[in-house]
């Protein structure tokens, strides 16, 4: 099964593709026969010229995701410069959250 191949991704920051051509990007906590869970997943968009991420979710909160194994094509290592973004997006969003609770 293809879950068998999934070990070494688990608590790295992966790339997801989904049978719907969706791709996005977070970090691989757990996985079972039938589901994965995504921490923080961000959707990787197509803006002009440019690759970017953006909210997975806009109006709900995002930071653990399970996705249907049958709903995805592939997972993959992600790229390490996507990967920073990623980890900068991450960041940001949780500075943001943060002041927001002191203010």
């Amino acid at each position: 099964m293809y879950i068998d191949n999934l070990g070494p991704y688990e608590d790295k920051v992966v790339t997801v593709r989904s049978i719907n051509n969706d791709e996005f990007i977070g970090k691989l906590l757990s996985y079972t026969d039938d589901f994965i869970v995504i921490e923080n997943p961000r959707s990787v968009l197509i803006n002009g010229p440019d690759v970017i991420i953006g909210p997975f979710l806009l109006t709900a909160d995002a930071s653990l995701v399970p996705m249907q194994l049958n709903n995805i094509l592939c997972i993959v290592a992600t790229l390490p410069e996507a990967e920073q973004d990623y980890l900068e997006s991450v960041k940001e969003e949780t500075d943001a959250k943060e002041s927001l609770e002191e203010g």
